[in-house]
């Protein structure tokens, strides 16, 4: 079975990288935002140096609540 890489299958399911923060400032967490036309729209990928976490949500204020 041929292993695929976590942007090969962000690809396969439509997802774009819309957005990142944290690289540049050097923080301990990266948050990447995917995006797509069919719901759940967005996915957002936590990354720190001892975690990491990927949800879904339908809209950005979705994903607020998700975090809280």
């Amino acid at each position: 079975m041929e292993s695929r890489s976590f942007d090969d299958m962000l690809k396969a399911a439509g997802f774009e990288m819309w957005t990142v923060a944290g690289e540049v400032y050097k923080v301990p967490l990266t948050l990447a935002v995917y995006t797509r036309a069919q719901e759940p729209c967005f996915l957002f990928d936590l990354e720190g140096s001892l975690t990491s976490h990927q949800f879904y949500a339908r809209t950005p204020p979705d994903a607020l609540v998700l975090l809280n």
